[in-house]
């Protein structure tokens, strides 16, 4: 029972580290995703 608890609590921390840490995530990712492209563009 104890185990399941501190899993549970290990779990829904994971959670709220991935909920806070996702928008920085998708705006490094889209920010990267933007440099590629003109990186791109001017080698063409």
């Amino acid at each position: 029972m104890f185990f399941f608890f501190f899993f549970f609590s290990n779990f829904l921390l994971l959670i709220h580290i991935f909920y806070y840490i996702a928008p920085f995530l998708l705006l490094s990712y889209s920010v990267i995703k933007e440099e590629l492209g003109t990186l791109s563009i001017l080698k063409i």
